[in-house]
């Protein structure tokens, strides 16, 4: 028996395919692949029209129900018009105070311009609160009726409030840009919505965020591209960047975003506009709606509530707003349980005692040289400080090549499950498409497509790339997590040492690019980022404008593809606004505050100009 089984087995080894047989099975195998990639492409493209009509069906009830709002204009003159719609939060709570307007006035002037203006011509705005807002309003000018006084008890007492899509608000989806996600229609406020509400702000739209969330440019299948009011063939920031348009068209008087990885900060600079990231814990995070499971693990890398707004004094008020004194009351399933109350100090914030301070500055990063305009607004922050009587030396942040590429390899950890999580069927946009190559690619191609770029010259898309790996391990997700501990020690050393107290640098590589360039660059974010892993608070402040001999890219000392894409891009870039970044210690937000507030003053951007309109 053995015997025959063992010539069975000799002959299946032994057994050779004719040169005609080897042909029918390749054709035959060919064949069958070509039959299954077929098959696959049918059922994507299945997948994608169901999603694309189900998007189709959502926006044609959406736009209906929102041009059906009967939203009741005031009889007022163009020229008050003008004036409400200039205001800082301030002068609107002066003007309910002298009972000039009402609350109710003011969600209908501002609902009004967002649906002409922000839903039609800039895409920024995704839903109306509209009913709710209405009906906050009146209760809100019934008190302010019976004592006026109480305008003076909240910061934002009356005055209307923009919304970052990010955000719960009851009745509305929370959609992150992603179809699969319209469903999920928030049951309750979330914890920001209800800081705001406590604070006297009518929270009354919600506005646009990148699919995922993930990139600089705002653009989804759902609500589509919002347009960078200052050049509308330009990218507006991002994933904030529905809220910085809606601000800088005056759409709202202020809003709130989120920053991860410069979320709040790029939309701001690229807008012109006031923006700032707490110490990431100083402002309570809700997360339960925003990203999948093994995003809400990330804990090393944590994302900030803060401002965008249209000046200093607004980002102040509303960072009070979300820091109220009611959160002592808040139960703690509603935040996240490590984070306690600490009051803003009154003494740092508005300047009382205020101290002269050595602050360290840089001009550009080697790892990706800033635009001259950049560079050039570093220097006149500098100079401007130092007239102040402060001491401004030149630094040079340690490991920050590391704090650069370490933050795609966190971001990418889970080999982009989440992003799988919360997109379901949907396919990713093209702006993501050459980040996600690593990750969808077998990984013999993915060593040779590391080896083209490094023989070609494109280190930095390398270094990037070889970082990013499709499978990882719990321990290695631990290993990076305490190299981040570590990097950011070294860095606070560094500090610490030499006793600088706030760091002034370019807050992106350049002003705002054209759309779709994006994915080519996208470590001119590196500026904004490093702050992120390292959980420093950050703002940025407009204080100058590109000249027309700063249209370009020549300065920098890399020249690779990223380099000619933004050379290109920078061309036509002539009266962009640019901000500059300003940076203090972990949780010394009200001095980074009160830095913005001291070049904000100096500069003043807004004094010979008007928002673009």
């Amino acid at each position: 028996m053995e015997t025959q089984q063992e010539t069975i087995i000799q002959k299946i080894l032994n057994f050779k395919f004719t040169v005609r047989q080897r042909l029918r099975y390749h054709i035959v195998m060919f064949g069958i692949g070509a039959i299954i990639k077929i098959f696959k492409m049918l059922n994507n493209y299945r997948k994608h029209r169901k999603i694309l009509i189900k998007i189709n069906q959502y926006n044609q009830a959406r736009l209906a129900k929102i041009a059906g709002l009967k939203i009741n204009l005031p009889n007022f003159s163009q020229e008050k018009l003008e004036s409400i719609l200039n205001a800082s939060v301030s002068q609107l709570k002066e003007m309910l105070k002298k009972n000039e307007v009402t609350s109710e006035d003011l969600v209908n002037i501002f609902s009004h311009r967002c649906r002409e203006i922000g839903l039609k011509e800039y895409y920024c705005i995704t839903e109306f609160d509209y009913e709710r807002a209405i009906e906050f309003a009146k209760v809100l000018d019934q008190k302010r009726l019976e004592d006026p006084n109480i305008v003076d008890s909240q910061p934002l007492y009356g005055v209307p409030v923009s919304i970052k899509d990010f955000f719960d608000v009851k009745g509305i989806s929370t959609s992150m840009g992603c179809a699969n996600r319209l469903e999920r229609i928030q049951q309750d406020d979330g914890l920001t919505v209800k800081l705001i509400k406590i604070s006297g702000g009518i929270p009354f739209v919600k506005t646009n965020v990148p699919q995922l969330g993930m990139s600089f440019e705002t653009i989804n299948r759902i609500y589509g591209r919002t347009l960078n009011p200052w050049d509308k063939t330009r990218y507006p920031g991002g994933s904030s960047g529905g809220e910085a348009v809606c601000v800088a068209t005056r759409c709202s008087p202020l809003g709130v975003g989120t920053d991860f990885g410069g979320s709040i900060r790029s939309p701001a600079s690229f807008n012109g506009l006031y923006g700032f990231k707490p110490t990431s814990g100083r402002i309570p995070l809700q997360v339960q709606s925003m990203y999948a499971p093994t995003q809400r693990g990330e804990t090393i890398i944590k994302t900030s509530i803060g401002p965008i707004c249209k000046n200093m004094d607004d980002c102040i008020l509303l960072m009070e707003a979300l820091n109220h004194k009611e959160l002592l009351n808040i139960k703690l399933n509603e935040g996240l349980l490590h984070q306690l109350y600490v009051p803003f100090d009154k003494e740092i914030l508005y300047g009382k005692n205020q101290q002269k301070l050595k602050i360290g500055f840089l001009k550009t990063l080697d790892e990706f040289d800033a635009s001259l305009a950049n560079q050039r607004a570093v220097q006149m922050t500098v100079d401007g400080l130092r007239e102040q009587g402060h001491e401004l030396v030149e630094i040079q942040i340690p490991n920050i090549e590391r704090l650069i590429y370490i933050f795609y390899q966190l971001c990418s950890m889970d080999g982009l499950k989440g992003y799988e999580h919360q997109l379901g069927d949907e396919d990713y946009l093209e702006v993501y498409k050459l980040i996600t190559i690593p990750f969808y690619c077998p990984a013999k191609l993915k060593k040779l497509i590391e080896l083209f770029l490094k023989l070609t010259g494109q280190k930095r898309n390398y270094k990037a790339l070889s970082i990013m790996k499709q499978e990882n391990t719990a321990q290695d997700y631990l290993i990076v997590s305490d190299e981040v501990q570590t990097l950011k020690k070294q860095v606070l050393k560094y500090l610490e040492d030499l006793n600088i107290q706030a760091i002034i640098m370019p807050c992106f590589t350049t002003p705002a690019l054209k759309h779709n360039t994006s994915a080519k660059i996208g470590l001119a974010t590196s500026y904004l980022y490093i702050w992120n892993v390292l959980n420093f608070p950050a703002g940025v402040v407009p204080v100058t404008e590109v000249r027309d001999d700063e249209q370009h890219y020549n300065n920098t000392k890399i020249k690779d593809k990223m380099t000619s894409v933004i050379n290109e891009e920078m061309k036509g870039s002539a009266k962009l606004p640019v901000n500059v970044q300003i940076v203090t210690l972990p949780n010394k937000d009200e001095l980074c505050l009160n830095l913005m507030k001291q070049i904000d003053d100096k500069f003043q951007f807004y004094k010979n100009r008007k928002l673009p309109l």
